[in-house]
């Protein structure tokens, strides 16, 4: 089975947020933000209610402490997507990405190969860690962070992409997980 396509800026972000549902390493990151942040709220209302007599100096330092724990809090995901978005701008713009590059995937019976401009990759089955089907893409992950992205949007039709899960499923890998939406 052999599929040709470009990955998009939104593959990458849709990605990134599969990533952040699923991947433990990114889970620990942000249980991690998510025990400072409310550390520096609690820290930054106990100052200012104990200090009774402080300056306004003090409290709009205290205020502002709240305010920034608060709003990483609350936007953590939403700023990462945003620094995302950013970082592929700028690699677009050096051409350092697969970015608007045609990407050539085949699925052979003991290994799969990518290639881009000229590049290729062969890859034994084995050294892909989980596969993930999500709504948008297949993950096949070859490490905790790394992941070759093939969109769903390749399959001509559902026949074909079933076609393929029982074709990988049929692959000393690990099994694709049920669909995850």
């Amino acid at each position: 089975m052999k599929f040709t396509y470009q990955l998009a800026d939104n593959d990458y972000i849709e990605y990134y947020k599969f990533s952040t549902k699923y991947n433990i390493s990114i889970k620990r990151r942000l249980l991690l933000v998510r025990i400072i942040c409310p550390l520096f709220l609690l820290l930054g209302t106990y100052f200012a209610l104990r200090d009774i007599e402080a300056s306004v100096t003090k409290y709009v330092f205290y205020g502002i402490v709240v305010a920034i724990a608060l709003a990483i809090l609350l936007f953590y995901k939403q700023f990462s997507i945003l620094l995302l978005k950013r970082k592929r701008k700028k690699l677009r713009k050096a051409e350092k990405t697969t970015h608007n590059q045609e990407l050539s995937c085949e699925f052979l019976e003991d290994s799969f190969v990518i290639s881009a401009q000229g590049a290729e990759t062969m890859l034994e089955y084995s050294i892909i860690r989980k596969i993930y089907f999500s709504a948008s893409a297949f993950y096949f992950f070859v490490g905790t962070r790394l992941a070759y992205i093939l969109p769903l949007r390749v399959f001509a039709s559902d026949s074909e992409r079933n076609e393929f899960i029982a074709f990988i499923q049929s692959k000393p890998i690990g099994k694709p997980t049920a669909k995850i939406t």
